[in-house]
């Protein structure tokens, strides 16, 4: 059988001669194959918009008399969006759609943030870490000369921001590991991920993206989270862990003894690593691709914070 499937990112659709048939999957088809795409990166889940999902049924239903002459208009809205008109007998449902927008993913270059040998915008906001919720929708033409159905999801807020990655974050693990090995050995129990924390991380880099170059990484305000910030100014990959490195390398100047830094280095980023008392982290990673160098930023929150005055961090 001859299949034909065109795949947009951005996009929408336009229609009116044939019957139109909704051809809904429950909403937990569309967000287990999103889901398990965004976990495999280390970000949170979509949740399902009803709203979303309404608007992207009432375009289609407009759209659907032209589904044979592939006019694929983007939607003049806020929203990100997701495409894909199939054009065969076979039976093609929203999952299926989902499936090909992800398989975009070998086409994603994460060290350059950009597609190489294919498109991959499809792919980028499926798991686009500030994304939060989806709603889909798609709809059947029976009665054209060639039968097609067309697939569309709608998301909020809307991905594929320029200078900014897609799926910079490496997994929790990635994160947790060297913070662990570090506080075992001084003894101290390991750290929890926290998803909260995480947000809160990368809420606040989205701020200071445009602003990367100018070195203010402002201490975020609140006697509630304790916070380790690394700024690099260039153009090689700077992953989280290795961030956390930096951070575990100040030890060589924390003198336990006297538990203050000495040698004219800064300790203060190893000690909230390996203080006792915190039990929970969550970090955030952002590029910042289109300023006059590259420089990436990253941000550890933890909680309970550490570093109080007067105290040893074990």
């Amino acid at each position: 059988m001859k299949m034909v499937i065109i795949i947009i990112s951005f996009v929408s659709i336009l229609l009116p001669l044939c019957i139109v048939n909704a051809v809904q999957e429950s909403p937990e088809e569309y967000l287990e194959i999103h889901n398990d795409a965004r976990a495999s990166v280390g970000v949170p889940p979509l949740k399902w918009d009803v709203k979303l999902a309404k608007e992207a049924q009432k375009h289609l239903n407009k759209l659907i008399q032209n589904c044979l002459k592939g006019k694929l208009q983007p939607i003049p809205s806020p929203y990100g969006q997701n495409a894909l008109w199939n054009m065969a007998s076979d039976p093609f449902t929203g999952a299926k759609a989902v499936a090909w927008w992800i398989a975009e993913k070998k086409y994603y270059d994460h060290k350059s943030n950009s597609c190489i040998g294919g498109n991959c915008k499809c792919y980028t906001q499926v798991v686009w870490r500030n994304t939060t919720h989806v709603g889909c929708a798609s709809v059947k033409c029976d009665k054209c000369q060639m039968r097609c159905t067309r697939v569309v999801c709608l998301y909020s807020p809307s991905g594929n921001v320029d200078g900014v990655l897609a799926a910079v974050q490496e997994p929790p693990e990635e994160y947790l590991e060297i913070h662990n090995e570090a506080r075992a050995s001084v003894g101290v129990p390991p750290l929890k991920w926290d998803v909260k924390l995480a947000k809160k991380a990368q809420k606040y880099l989205n701020k200071l993206t445009q602003s990367c170059l100018k070195g203010k990484l402002q201490p975020i305000e609140s006697r509630y989270y304790g916070q380790n910030v690394a700024w690099h100014m260039a153009s090689d990959h700077f992953t989280g862990a290795k961030a956390v490195a930096g951070w575990v390398a100040e030890k060589k100047y924390y003198d336990h003894k006297s538990n203050s830094c000495i040698g004219g280095g800064d300790c203060d980023c190893y000690t909230q690593v390996v203080w006792r008392n915190t039990t929970h982290v969550g970090c955030a990673r952002v590029k910042c691709d289109k300023c006059q160098k590259r420089c990436t930023l990253v941000l550890c929150l933890y909680s309970p914070p550490g570093n109080a005055d007067g105290e040893r961090p074990y």
